[in-house]
């Protein structure tokens, strides 16, 4: 993806200095350091051709890169990508403007503002030029170096360079390149795509890569995101995806060597960054679930006070030599209290880590140790020097960084472990790292500020103003400070999602960034933690990204940016090799109140089988829990590239499921289960949960309103038509203005309550379609739908908790499930007349004054989940308090030609399916579906 272009704005934009803001944390100081932001703009304000300029009160206007990733529907700038490299001063905070040039200003570039990047590729080799470094990089196979030259000084000893991965069998394979994208080309930052495998002569590929690489103007700097990806697929027998799995590969080292030119024994330097461990952290007695007769007594806190736990240096920070030809950091386990978590089993049950923390080896001899290091690593002679650093290093144990002979190694699997590395099948991991070259030796190693990269931002009433992001109220302006009190304790204090990790360690490299889920640890009885993951259930990316866009606090940010790498890499099931409704899914969160053990974040486990009827049970990534608009925030507010193409894959396994329907075998299949499960229901009884009764894509519910919420987010990204009709045929598939409520037995609570997540969706799509001014019959349609649900709910909803009676566990939950409807129902008030607007919002208010005191009962309020739910649905009735909501002027729409449409549009797609399956009747098709369904799996 390339979608680099120049960018101008209105003469508007003159009246605007939007702010940039810089904060300093962490106690060092900056230099040119390389930053990216994304900043929205309001529609009509920012069109081509950019004059847009950042100016610093210290050093004047600064070198900016420009790159359009949105746009409004009259082709103004929604939001763009700004890259520039910034000095600050420790513990400082800078505010830059964002401007431009008046019409009749002219900006002149000096010496010290140009910037150039410079590409061309030969045969061989791809050479980039920074300015003052010039990289060459080999085509054929990723070094990922042949040669790097600082003013005419060569670093690199290329023949040694190299990247390695060996297998059990002591087999080494090289990552073969199969493709090169330039995805951005800029005078400030250039990133180029790797995508190929790694093999050997004698073997086929064993396993995938691909590596994004981004070099800096005037900077020997290079920023490695290097991602290895088992493209199998896993073979799950029974539906149940337990480490161990024939689709898993298993191997024992990664590593990237970079090897000094030089003719005399290099030196080497280190700094360890220490940082925190808490101590003692354990898990307190779990209060039982909620009685609704008392107040729930017991809580869920740790046993000891603990501050605020930031990721920051301390004041532990060496800056130390060695004398040695050999030094290793080598860190095997995340150095915490529970180090020794069960969530660290392996295949055979058994958790394989040897110690507590790091060591440092001066060839065999243990030289320093301790217990959480974050270490960058300089090996230098008198004229040259090359340093590296792994991002999260600790955090994404094992790791080690080494120097030998005249190499630095960066083991991002260190064949130190006591174990195989498994990669399951779909699965896939990326680690960030950096490299550094000069032709000067420092003490530093220029990479100080690699692991607290800053945070660039722009203040809540910008991104408000903006209207980028709907109903967004900036914190300031919204006075519910009991909201805000619940919110903030996942950023703030002993109990947040920070501290929390350190209850099962949520820690190494397939675990960190998850959430604990210890909303499922309610009434746990064990001497050891309950293991359970959340897997980004209702979307906390999003959740998290909102409350930072509302407070500019950029804890926020980093617990987003965390958890979007997690779910990006570990919870989607990258492969194409599996059912078209499991290819490029989201897993579950795993299992409701049972220990992981080996499925990992994969939900379903032989070892839960004691406690579940294995005849039903099993099953892969699910619709129900497929979650892109956090993803699509953290495109825009960073450029990442790997979110866009994240929620490419969760498009199209929407898609896949949609389409895969499509055979007669199916229809009969389902048709089958349906009676099944009624027969069950009827009979048996056993659950207030009844799988039979909750709805897939044919009604409204969590399948139907995630799926449709993923083709919108799609659409919003890339335009492309024919994703919007598929989230319309899913539409007219799901919902009707003329449904009569009363027979979708939605006060059935705990089977038809994911209704509000449809209906929630739906807002959303007549949102998408009124920015667009698409006032067309699916707008009407959808519209009316929206409407008739919105006054059913007026007439017979209640708040949940008003009769516990009905709910198997009537818990905190389902006190945040209520503002859900309050959204509904505004959603339901900004679409209305006049005459029903004011009824929808007083019964909206109604709704979340009810959720909020219900919640405040709870001193279960914190946990996971509920702390989730309210930081994504509890902003929308702020902003309608404090905001003026902009009137739909509603288009006159004929009653009859509306009817007859509506007609049309429901049994199209009610019978369009069928009739489509019968008239493109294919029999291979027809047998690959029963492979799928009966002999594969």
């Amino acid at each position: 993806m390339n979608n680099s272009r120049n960018t101008t704005h209105s003469s508007q934009l003159s009246a605007y200095n939007i702010p940039i803001i810089i904060e300093e944390t962490s106690g060092i100081n900056r230099y040119n350091e390389p930053v990216t932001v994304g900043i929205p703009f309001p529609k009509g304000l920012l069109m081509e051709e950019p004059r847009l300029r950042l100016h610093h009160s210290e050093y004047g206007y600064l070198p900016l890169q420009t790159q359009t990733l949105a746009e409004w529907p009259d082709n103004s700038i929604k939001w763009a990508l700004l890259d520039f490299q910034i000095s600050a001063g420790a513990n400082t905070t800078n505010e830059l403007k964002l401007t431009k040039l008046s019409s009749t200003s002219r900006y002149e570039d000096t010496t010290e503002n140009k910037t150039e990047i410079s590409i061309n590729q030969d045969s061989k080799s791809l050479n980039v030029n920074t300015g003052t470094t010039l990289f060459s990089i080999n085509t054929s196979v990723f070094k990922p170096f042949d040669l790097v030259v600082v003013d005419d000084k060569d670093i690199l000893n290329s023949s040694a360079s190299k990247i390695i991965l060996t297998d059990g069998a002591d087999t080494e394979y090289e990552p073969h390149i199969r493709n090169i994208f330039i995805e951005t080309k800029g005078n400030l930052r250039t990133t180029i795509k790797f995508k190929g495998e790694f093999k050997t002569t004698q073997k086929p590929a064993f396993v995938n890569f691909f590596s994004r690489m981004s070099f800096f103007a005037n900077s020997s700097i290079v920023k490695i995101d290097f991602t290895i990806h088992n493209p199998q697929a896993a073979k799950h027998p029974g539906g149940l995806w337990d480490l161990g799995d024939p689709g898993s590969i298993f191997f024992k080292d990664l590593s990237i060597h970079a090897t000094l030119s030089s003719n005399e024994p290099p030196t080497v330097s280190y700094q360890l960054n220490e940082e925190p461990s808490s101590l003692n952290y354990q898990l307190s007695t779990m209060p039982a679930p909620w009685n609704p007769s008392i107040v729930p007594s017991g809580s869920y806190e740790p046993n000891n006070e603990l501050s605020d736990m930031n990721y920051e240096p301390t004041a532990k920070t060496y800056q130390l030599t060695a004398h040695s030809s050999q030094l290793t950091i080598y860190q095997d386990s995340s150095g915490g209290e529970n180090w020794k978590s069960m969530n660290h089993v392996n295949r055979n049950g058994e958790v394989k880590n040897s110690y507590r923390g790091y060591k440092v080896y001066s060839g065999k001899q243990i030289i320093s140790e301790g217990l959480r290091a974050n270490p960058t690593i300089s090996i230098k002679n008198n004229d040259k020097q090359i340093s590296g650093a792994v991002q999260y290093f600790w955090q994404n144990f094992p790791k080690a960084l080494e120097f030998k002979g005249n190499t630095l190694i960066t083991r991002l699997f260190p064949k130190q472990y006591n174990d195989l590395f498994e990669l399951q099948g779909g699965e896939q991991k990326t680690h960030t790292m950096f490299l550094s070259f000069d032709k000067r030796v420092s003490d530093k190693t220029g990479l100080e500020w690699a692991q607290y990269p800053l945070i660039p931002r722009t203040t809540p009433e910008w991104y408000s103003k903006s209207l980028a992001l709907p109903y967004l109220a900036p914190k300031n302006e919204d006075s519910d400070k009991e909201y805000f009190d619940l919110v903030n304790t996942a950023i703030l204090g002993k109990n947040s999602f920070f501290n929390r990790r350190e209850i099962i360690d949520e820690y190494g490299w397939r675990n960190f960034g998850e959430f604990y889920a210890d909303h499922e640890a309610i009434g746990h009885k064990g001497t050891e933690p309950l293991v359970s993951h959340y897997n980004n259930q209702y979307d906390g990316i999003y959740g998290a990204l909102l409350q930072y866009m509302r407070s500019g606090n950029t804890k926020w940010s980093q617990l987003a940016d965390q958890l979007c790498a997690h779910v990006k890499d570990i919870d989607v099931y990258h492969t194409d090799e599996d059912r078209p409704e499991y290819n490029r899914g989201m897993f579950w969160h795993t299992e409701h109140y049972i220990d992981a053990q080996t499925s990992t974040h994969r939900c379903f486990s032989k070892k839960h089988l004691e406690f579940r009827d294995k005849s039903v049970y099993g099953g892969g990534p699910g619709l129900s829990h497929n979650y892109t608009t956090g993803l699509l925030l953290h495109y825009y507010l960073t450029g990442n590239c790997s979110s866009f193409e994240t929620i490419k894959e969760l498009t199209s396994f929407v898609e896949n499921t949609m389409d895969s329907e499509n055979t007669l075998v199916n229809y009969s299949m389902s048709r089958l289960r349906r009676i099944k499960c009624f027969i069950e229901d009827i009979t048996q009884r056993k659950s207030m949960v009844q799988l039979g009764k909750v709805y897939g894509l044919n009604g409204p519910g969590r399948a139907s309103g995630n799926s449709l919420n993923t083709l919108i987010d799609s659409y919003i990204l890339t335009g492309n038509q024919k994703i919007l009709k598929k989230a319309e045929n899913l539409i007219t598939c799901t919902i009707n203005p003329d449904d009569n409520i009363t027979k979708r037995e939605l006060l059935d609570t705990e089977n038809r309550w994911f209704y509000i997540i449809f209906l929630q969706s739906l807002g959303k799509y007549l949102d998408v379609k009124t920015e667009r001014v698409q006032f067309d019959t699916m707008w009407h349609y959808a519209r009316q739908s929206l409407l008739n649900y919105a006054e059913w709910m007026v007439k017979n909803e209640y708040p949940y908790l008003n009769r516990p009676e009905k709910l198997e566990h009537p818990n905190e939950t389902w006190a945040t499930q209520d503002i859900r409807k309050c959204n509904v129902l505004l959603y339901a008030a900004k679409y209305s007349n006049k005459s029903q607007s004011d009824t929808f919002v007083d019964k909206a208010s109604f709704f979340y004054n009810k959720g909020i005191n219900y919640l405040q009962k709870f001193e279960t309020k914190t946990l996971t989940r509920p702390l989730v739910l309210m930081m994504l649905n509890g902003s929308m009735h702020s902003y309608f308090k404090s905001q003026k909501v902009e009137e739909i002027k509603i288009p006159e729409f004929s009653e009859t030609f509306q009817k007859n449409k509506f007609y049309k549009h429901y049994f199209y797609n009610l019978f369009g399916p069928t009739i489509r399956a019968v008239i493109n009747f294919s029999l291979k098709r027809e047998v690959q579906f029963l492979k799928w369904r009966l002999i594969a799996k």
